[in-house]
């Protein structure tokens, strides 16, 4: 949420309480409602660099020289907040390059891969419909959904197609990107504890991927919940 959004900071606390992680995103709060919120609770930060746009941009007759810290900046340089990051096929969401300060700037176990994935996630390319009315499209040649007007909606891609994308775009090892998809966001959640990597005593909980990083098996608690080419018992 929007810390400053009106009565954001009596939920955050609220939420806080229940036990949830509050996650910061959709904002474009001053330095001080930033630091409001994350005193009341924020933890996370949601899509890095995507719906946090400075509340003023800079114009000819305001900019004196100096680039005003927006909530991206605030965010990596804080080392006590975490975040999430959408690595689309085009970079269309966040480009290479801010995708390698956001790498550079969150510890490991600090960054997490998401998907953003919504209705035409896993369909085949075409035009289709959400719950207001709007209608989205996909193309073969994005893993990204788009408004009518080309505006960006989410995406159609897959955690594993967010790892192949985010070593492309950044160079990262197979062992960094794979760290993004289990043990951050398990952190994150506050889950670590029994989600999030392979230790004795946490779910078992797994996937097995291909050489080409797709997926083989899932095996959910143990017990094989999906397989590519499934034996007979």
């Amino acid at each position: 949420l929007a810390p400053e959004r009106r009565g954001a900071l009596a939920a955050i606390r609220a939420f806080r309480s229940a036990g949830a992680t509050v996650s910061i995103g959709h904002s474009d709060a001053t330095e001080a409602e930033y630091l409001a919120g994350r005193e009341a609770g924020i933890t996370h930060a949601t899509h890095l660099f995507n719906a946090m746009a400075l509340r003023t941009w800079p114009t000819r007759r305001t900019y004196a020289g100096t680039r005003v810290a927006g909530i991206e900046e605030l965010i990596l340089a804080d080392d006590g907040i975490s975040a999430d990051i959408m690595a689309d096929a085009t970079a269309a969401h966040v480009p290479p390059a801010l995708l390698r300060v956001a790498c550079k700037c969150k510890a490991a176990g600090r960054l997490s891969l998401i998907t953003d994935a919504m209705i035409a996630a896993g369909l085949p390319c075409g035009e289709y419909r959400m719950v207001d009315g709007q209608a989205v499209y996909t193309t073969p040649e994005e893993d990204v959904v788009r408004l009518a007007n080309g505006g960006l909606c989410g995406s159609a891609l897959s955690m594993c197609g967010a790892l192949r994308n985010w070593m492309k775009h950044t160079g990262s090892s197979l062992e960094a990107a794979l760290t993004m998809a289990s043990e951050a966001p398990a952190r994150a959640v506050g889950i670590f504890g029994h989600k999030g990597s392979i230790a004795a005593g946490k779910d078992a909980d797994l996937v097995l991927l291909d050489p080409d990083l797709q997926v083989r098996r899932v095996l959910i608690a143990g017990r094989e919940e999906f397989a590519l080419n499934p034996t007979t018992p």
